[in-house]
Formats: structure tokens, C-alpha cells, sequence
């Protein structure tokens, strides 16, 4: 018996080491700070990677969802309310810039192998989905925001610009300083160009974008990262 205590107390001690390392790691070594106010909060991690990043949950039931082979520099995850998740598929490359919640039961989504570049932010409030395809490429200093933050009203004193949600297929090339507004569709194989503004849906495929609104300025155009 006392032999079978000292294993189960050995075995407590190498678990304790197991755990003192994990925290080495996540807050030391990469940098990375983790406030959790509110029960249920999660973080959802698998083989991925977090160095110099902020995460913050403020309210109940949220989960960062980040799946296998992610890198993730530079980063702040901002979640306030509940009931919210934002998922980063796998293979994903984000080097620097905001993922933001505010409200309940958004939804913000990356799907898998898509990579983002400095100083880009994403915001969803009052219950919206962004949903972003597979193997989309964002340049720098995006915006990209399911809501106004602040409210416009009637003369009678109604709001009437509400949150909407946002879409973007999959293999989307995002330029520099672009920004994408609420009730936005951009379909698979899209090219928008540097300094637009994206606020309302669009069907085909295959097209590039450009300008301040955005609308089609090219049919049948597709893209590579590498140069050919």
C-alpha cells in the first residue's frame, strides 16, 4: 500500500511538472497573456502555435477554437458577452492584428489555410457571423466589421443601421487597406484590389474588385501566390 501511494504521489508531482511547463510555454517563452472573466470560457487548442498574443474573455460560455498547424503572432482576441466563438481552421498563418466580439452569439470563422498580414481587424457584434472560405490571402491594414458600433437614428428617434453579417468564399485575395462592411457577400475566386470598399453582395465568381464602392472590373480572372 505505501509503495502504491508513493506512485500515485509521483505520478502527481510529473503531472504538476507537466503543467508548470505548459505555463512556461503559453505565458513566458511565447509571450502570450490570458485573462478568463466569466465561467465556461474555453480555449480550444491542437498543435498550434500562440507567441506575443492577448486573449481576453469578459462573459460566459466562449470558445477560441484553434485547430491544427495555426501560427498566431502578434494577435488580440477581444471577446465581451456570451455565448460566442471564433474558430481558426487548420494550417492558418495570422501575423498580426484584432479579432473582436462584442454582444452575444457572434460567430467569427477562418476557414483552413488562409494566412493574414499585419495590423488587419475583425469585428463582429450584436450576434453576427463572419464567416471567411478556405485559403483566402488578406494583405495588411483590413477592416473588416459586421456593425457601425454606434447607432444612426431616424427623426423619430429609431435606430436603423443594424449589425449584418458578413460572407467571403474561399481562395479571396484581399488587398491593402481594404474594407468589407456588414451585409457583404464576396463569392470563392475573387480578387479585390488595394484601398476598396466592399458593402454590398456580389454573385459570380471568378471576378476582381476594386474601388470606392467596390464593383467588378474584371470577369474571369483567377489567382496564385506564387509568382509564375
Amino acid at each position: 500500500m505505501k509503495n502504491i501511494s508513493k506512485i500515485k504521489e509521483y505520478l502527481k508531482q510529473i503531472r504538476q511538472i507537466k503543467m508548470l511547463y505548459r505555463w512556461l510555454i503559453m505565458y513566458i517563452i511565447k509571450r502570450n497573456h490570458i485573462c478568463k472573466n466569466g465561467s465556461g470560457n474555453k480555449i480550444i487548442q491542437t498543435k498550434a502555435d500562440f507567441y506575443n498574443s492577448k486573449i481576453t474573455f469578459n462573459g460566459q460560455n466562449n470558445q477560441l477554437i484553434i485547430s491544427q498547424n495555426c501560427r498566431v503572432t502578434n494577435f488580440t482576441i477581444f471577446i465581451q458577452g456570451n455565448n460566442n466563438c471564433i474558430k481558426i481552421g487548420n494550417n492558418c498563418q495570422l501575423k498580426g492584428g484584432i479579432l473582436w466580439m462584442e454582444d452575444n452569439g457572434n460567430i467569427i470563422e477562418i476557414g483552413a489555410g488562409t494566412t493574414i498580414e499585419p495590423n488587419t481587424q475583425i469585428s463582429s457584434i450584436e450576434g453576427c457571423s463572419i464567416i471567411i472560405g478556405e485559403d483566402c490571402m488578406f494583405s495588411s491594414n483590413i477592416a473588416i466589421t459586421s456593425g457601425d458600433s454606434h447607432s444612426i437614428i431616424d427623426m423619430e428617434g429609431k435606430r436603423i443601421n443594424f449589425s449584418k453579417d458578413i460572407f467571403i468564399g474561399d481562395h479571396v485575395w484581399v488587398g491593402n487597406r481594404v474594407m468589407i462592411m456588414k451585409d457583404t457577400n464576396i463569392p470563392s475566386h475573387t480578387i479585390i484590389g488595394a484601398g476598396s470598399l466592399v458593402n454590398k453582395k456580389f454573385e459570380f465568381q471568378y471576378t476582381a474588385l476594386a474601388g470606392i464602392p467596390a464593383k467588378v472590373i474584371k470577369e474571369n480572372v483567377d489567382w496564385k501566390r506564387e509568382r509564375i
